[in-house]
């Protein structure tokens, strides 16, 4: 974080790693969108000026989207999360799993 209050994007060994394996799952033809709304939002990070409100907006999009696939809900909202916690708590993933539950 700089001085004045900004996160700075320095990738590294993990994040390219987190990087990977998101794009690994999102490999089925069903989140070509997200897979895509994700790639923009590395190709902003990297741009000279970085984009981060343009970031943001399509780390948005991609989850968004992959939360409408998963539950046929009609957008993301903290009023469908309550209603698909059960879908969407079937993973293996601890992290993940304390956040649903919470």
């Amino acid at each position: 974080m700089a001085e004045d209050g900004t996160v700075q994007f320095h990738p590294d060994e993990e994040f390219e790693t987190n990087r990977a394996l998101t794009l690994n799952y999102l490999a089925e033809q069903r989140f070509d969108t997200a897979s895509k709304s994700f790639n923009h939002v590395y190709d902003h990070f990297h741009a000279d000026p970085p984009r981060f409100k343009s970031a943001l907006k399509d780390i948005f999009d991609a989850n968004e989207y992959i939360f409408k696939q998963i539950t046929s809900a009609p957008r993301l909202s903290a009023h469908y999360i309550e209603q698909n916690k059960s879908l969407l708590n079937k993973g293996t993933d601890t992290t993940s799993n304390k956040a649903i539950t919470n």
